[in-house]
């Protein structure tokens, strides 16, 4: 999962599961690779935030494969979407700025899903190949 600061200066960030469900969000093997600086972070199952005070960071940041697996950039979405001014709301503090703003997430598909994607490609192909030999044949 990466973060796109879209050339702001971030000061912080929660990103924070609110939907009442079997589904902890952050409940995989791997723990976030946080920015530099962090002054104060989380690491729980439902929930990752971090905060600085010296060192924003202002491109786009990689916290690594956190997510548990076959979550899907919609579903995870939904699952991230909370109320505006909710304490649990998903948020990203710009330096200087006061209040919440949003931003955009970057899931990036884990290894064995974009295999399977890759692997029905090849299959589609493959029976276009074979349904056009027949007709050519017929």
């Amino acid at each position: 999962m990466k973060i796109n600061a879209n050339g702001f200066n971030i000061s912080g960030f929660n990103l924070e599961d609110v939907v009442a469900d079997a589904t902890l969000v952050f409940a995989g093997a791997s723990n976030p690779a946080f920015p530099a600086g962090g002054l104060s972070t989380t690491n729980l199952d439902n929930k990752v935030g971090w905060a600085t005070i010296s060192q924003p960071f202002n491109t786009t940041v990689d916290l690594g494969n956190i997510a548990v697996t076959g979550l899907n950039a919609v579903t995870l979405a939904a699952q991230l979407s909370g109320l505006a001014g909710q304490a649990n709301e998903t948020y990203y503090t710009q330096q200087g700025v006061t209040g919440h703003q949003n931003f955009d997430l970057i899931v990036v598909p884990e290894p064995a899903s974009l295999g399977l994607l890759g692997l029905a490609g090849v299959g589609l192909i493959g029976r276009r190949r074979k349904r056009n030999a027949a007709a050519a044949l017929a």
